[in-house]
């Protein structure tokens, strides 16, 4: 505890602290101890760490890790469990709240490198996969729903997949510098080009019809219109709110 002493309690080590009427120690007790956590956040390590980490927000404390094989994507799931990409095992895995696996889709459902998963509302689960540049729908017993391909751009670095609410997908290719809408018959229906330097990694559609899009370098988050006009951005080369 943090404690703020009369002059006349240093001469008597022994003897208790006394608190001046009207010090800043009740306030620092009351606003800096430490708060409970009000959500956790579940991050993909793609780095030498190559964990799936649950922290605790704001605490920053961590509950619990599993390999993840330098896996790039996770979806936290309304149930608790957790959905992720493992790249070392080339699988998308599923664990429950004790960090046990209980469903996973890998090489042979034809997977090979993917990137990205989404749980959907029907229970099928999407799945972005770098080799051919592959979007896939899977139902739970791994059998193939639905697929879009684009294999000219599988060197284009593809990254996340992500659905939106009208049904269509948003893949980002982050050396390709765009983000395509897809709709369920193959079609571009909508896309953003950027400079191919900032390496654009997701985009997810907000509810008033614009797109947060995520660029890598420098970092920044853009949102979009329907026109490709960026209305709002946070951070960029200067970190600025604007």
């Amino acid at each position: 505890r943090l404690l703020e002493a009369e002059p006349s309690s240093w001469k008597t080590p022994d003897a208790p602290p006394v608190l001046r009427a009207g010090d800043p120690v009740p306030f620092l007790l009351r606003h800096l101890k430490p708060a409970a956590d009000r959500f956790t956040l579940l991050l993909a390590d793609h780095g030498p760490g190559a964990e799936l980490v649950a922290m605790g927000w704001p605490s920053g404390r961590v509950l619990w890790k599993v390999p993840n094989g330098t896996g790039l994507d996770v979806h936290a799931l309304p149930n608790g469990h957790a959905l992720f990409t493992n790249h070392a095992t080339h699988r998308v895995i599923e664990i429950d709240r004790a960090q046990k696996e209980v469903w996973s889709l890998g090489p042979e459902a034809g997977l090979v490198t993917p990137y990205s998963v989404r749980r959907l509302a029907n229970g099928n689960t999407l799945v972005g996969d770098s080799k051919g540049a592959k979007v896939t729908e899977f139902a739970p017993d791994g059998k193939v729903v639905w697929q879009w391909a684009k294999a000219e751009m599988e060197e284009a670095w593809p990254r996340m997949s992500r659905p939106t609410g009208t049904g269509t997908i948003l893949v980002a290719f982050q050396k390709g510098g765009v983000v395509y809408e897809i709709d369920r018959a193959g079609k571009t229906v909508w896309e953003f080009k950027i400079d191919p330097a900032r390496l654009p990694y997701q985009g997810v559609r907000l509810a008033n019809g614009n797109t947060l899009i995520g660029l890598v370098d420098p970092g920044e988050v853009i949102e979009v219109d329907r026109t490709g006009k960026v209305v709002r951005s946070i951070g960029g080369v200067n970190g600025a709110l604007r």
